[in-house]
């Protein structure tokens, strides 16, 4: 059993540091996230994190993928998929408000791990780089999902695929 947990720990350790916002931290660093680490299944149509919720926590797709949904004046819109090595949660962690978009898994056995926002603020602090990242990263998503509104808008009802308007429907 404990040859199974370091060999999950290496693993683990190895995923991190081959994520973009990590690439400057150090080893002893990439280890301290893997401690905190939490791992969660879930299956397709299951949701993840709701939009308008606080999170405490940074989400990393570690296998599957998830599917990330917008709602705005009654409206909700498909904006984006994300595969492994993607992460999300980040605004609460850099704004302290509310997410601005529902997270749902697009595949069965969509695996997620987790770190708690106390662990991450601690290598923000460390590592300014890892802070400035995730600020853009907010930018970025947050253009992305206006955009993805006024793209709508322009067109037809619907331009989501047709298995986002179904799991649109569902929430």
């Amino acid at each position: 059993m404990e040859s199974m947990m370091q060999n999950q720990a290496v693993w683990a350790e190895e995923f991190l540091g081959r994520v973009d916002l990590f690439e400057k931290c150090s080893p002893q660093d990439i280890h301290l996230l893997t401690l905190n680490m939490r791992k969660q299944s879930f299956d397709k149509g299951d949701t993840i994190l709701f939009q308008g919720i606080i999170s405490h926590q940074l989400y990393f797709v570690v296998s599957g993928m998830v599917a990330v949904f917008s709602r705005k004046d009654k409206v909700t819109r498909f904006i984006a998929n994300l595969e492994k090595g993607a992460f999300f949660g980040e605004i609460s962690l850099v704004k302290n408000c509310a997410a601005t978009a529902t997270i749902k898994a697009a595949v069965d056995q969509t695996e997620i791990y987790t770190i708690e926002h106390d662990v991450i603020r601690e290598i923000m602090e460390r590592h300014p780089e890892v802070k400035s990242d995730l600020e853009e990263k907010v930018r970025e998503r947050n253009a992305g999902r206006l955009e993805a509104f006024e793209k709508q808008k322009e067109e037809l009802p619907s331009a989501a695929p047709l298995s986002a308007q179904a799991s649109a429907a569902r929430y």
